[in-house]
């Protein structure tokens, strides 16, 4: 009897093991590899609409664009997260208070299990092509 009990508590661990190990995969696969793409989608061109002289991340675009991927290529296998930004300027890295933001953070927080949060961040800047 003390055998079967081992063996459970066995495969009870591997399986929570097998769990974590997928699910920090994803997430982990899935914020790495953000689409540039993606990112490119949330960078508005001076124009009529805007009084910047150059390119800058639309923050109503970050907010829209950026959970619906995660949310895209997450589920089923994560089905709550976090995501926030900090926006910057490129000069001084300082916060940016202004609509034209050249410089961003994308900050994750995905729960992968009761004790464990994936907490990640990848910066974006938009720079000066020669």
């Amino acid at each position: 009897m003390a055998n079967v009990a081992v063996a459970l508590s066995v495969l009870l661990i591997m399986l929570e093991a097998f769990q974590f190990g997928q699910r920090f995969s994803v997430v982990k696969r899935t914020f790495y590899s953000l689409s540039p793409h993606v990112i490119e989608s949330c960078i508005a061109f001076p124009g009529f609409n805007n009084q910047s002289e150059e390119p800058f991340f639309d923050k109503d675009l970050m907010r829209e664009n950026i959970p619906i991927y995660l949310k895209d290529n997450m589920i089923p296998t994560i089905e709550t997260f976090q995501v926030s930004f900090y926006y910057f300027e490129l000069e001084n890295n300082m916060i940016c208070h202004s609509d034209y933001c050249q410089g961003v953070t994308i900050n994750l927080i995905v729960p992968i299990t009761g004790w464990f949060d994936y907490e990640e961040q990848l910066s974006f800047e938009i720079k000066e092509v020669l």
